[in-house]
């Protein structure tokens, strides 16, 4: 092959038609067709290497203020070239971060934030990783060398670290008005992030509510406080009720998801503090509806409908115990699941 940057008018060809098995110790122990016979082109056929230390697909940051972060470089034939940060998000941070033996959290940088060098260039673009990839060259990307980015100010970058902020599958509640109700996070990979609100009901609040300890009613909120996240961990989570964590509902699977940053699940959690006499509202969308309960010595009961007034009546006292304005709209609604109490009165 050509190599015109190595090209000299004064050159000569000592060797053609070279054939090496690779086993060789020097050059001139490969087959050729002999010293100084060639049919080759001055200027137009010099062959040529580029020699590197580098593996292919390996993996190596540079231009960092550590060595723990910095600009993404990838391996291929040899070279090492850098990576476009269209779409490059904690996943991708991710894999690169594992390839490179970190254990820890792991952050994405756009360029903007990491040194570059306008001599650079792009072997990936358009990179898409699931988050469980071994090597980032597993990962989606539009092919080695095609890219539609801007040399110097494109590269993407990450910060890897070994710490872990949080310990697997814990739950907390984040951006609430009291330590018992927030928006829902869950720790995967060793990273907080967002459960979306679709599917969310009390099922799910139930669980998150029992994981952290509480042990009173839930109320499921749906994009209630916006997101404390950019990552959702999970979208259409569905609990039966009776899980011990949130890890162990179903769920579209770790990352995937189709949510805006405005779609983040909450919950209020209480403590049973069942005072005679006082009501309730279980199992609704969330606190000012939901099946009627009733404290009875000490122990929460459901209540009958088959004694209910469809006028509302029952119901609007219902609201005005809960302190809604008499004016409020009550109705009669029978479809907000079983009630687990021992009977009901």
């Amino acid at each position: 092959m050509s190599h015109p940057f190595l090209s000299n008018y004064s050159l000569q060809y000592h060797l053609d038609d070279v054939e090496c098995s690779g086993s060789e110790d020097m050059l001139s122990d490969c087959a050729h067709g002999g010293i100084g016979v060639h049919n080759c082109f001055v200027m137009a056929e010099e062959a040529g290497v580029t020699c590197s230390e580098c593996n292919e697909t390996d993996v190596r940051l540079v231009d960092g203020v550590t060595s723990d972060d910095g600009r993404v470089e990838i391996c291929f034939i040899g070279l090492w070239g850098s990576v476009c940060d269209d779409s490059w998000d904690y996943r991708e941070a991710r894999v690169v971060c594992q390839q490179l033996g970190y254990n820890g959290t792991s952050a994405a940088l756009s360029s903007h934030r990491v040194l570059t060098d306008e001599s650079l260039f792009y072997y990936l673009d358009d990179v898409d990783c699931r988050g469980n990839e071994n090597f980032l060259s597993e990962c989606e990307h539009r092919g080695v060398g095609i890219h539609n980015c801007g040399v110097g100010y494109e590269e993407a970058g990450v910060i890897c670290s070994n710490a872990v902020e949080c310990d697997e599958t814990d739950v907390r509640l984040v951006a609430g008005t009291t330590p018992y109700d927030g928006l829902v996070e869950i720790c995967l990979y060793g990273l907080w992030g967002s459960v979306c609100d679709t599917r969310w009901d009390y099922r799910d609040a139930e669980v998150v509510c029992r994981q952290l300890g509480y042990d009173g009613p839930s109320y499921p909120l749906l994009s209630h406080y916006g997101s404390s996240e950019p990552r959702y961990h999970l979208d259409d989570v569905h609990c039966e009720g009776t899980e011990s964590s949130l890890s162990d509902c179903s769920h579209r699977g770790i990352w995937v998801h189709d949510c805006s940053l405005y779609e983040a699940a909450g919950v209020v959690c209480t403590n049973v503090t069942c005072i005679e006499g006082t009501v309730h509202l279980v199992g609704g969308d969330d606190v000012s509806r939901g099946r009627v309960a009733y404290c009875y010595n000490g122990t929460w009961y459901s209540v009958c409908a088959s004694d209910w007034d469809t006028t509302g009546e029952e119901a609007r006292v219902v609201c005005q115990t809960l302190g809604y304005d008499t004016s409020y709209y009550a109705s009669v609604v029978v479809n907000y699941g079983r009630g687990t109490n021992p009977s009901s009165h």
